[in-house]
């Protein structure tokens, strides 16, 4: 039977074994602080408002036409 590898990486035995899981889950820690810190600014929940309506977003006071750059 031969041996498995993810990435380069053994998963048949010894340290090489969770170095994937490992990786998987810095990645999706990362992920989780980025998307957090964008939803958390001002220019994440602008995002779908300007989607639903670019007028809306002008006569609240943000700049439509930024954000759509922006993104």
């Amino acid at each position: 039977m031969a041996a498995h590898s993810v990435f380069g990486l053994s998963t048949s035995a010894g340290p090489g074994r969770y170095g994937a899981s490992s990786w998987a889950a810095l990645l999706a820690a990362a992920s989780a602080f980025a998307l957090d810190r964008y939803l958390r600014s001002r220019l994440g929940p602008l995002t779908p408002a300007v989607r639903d309506n670019e007028l809306r977003v002008e006569y609240m006071g943000a700049s439509a036409r930024n954000v759509v750059h922006l993104t």
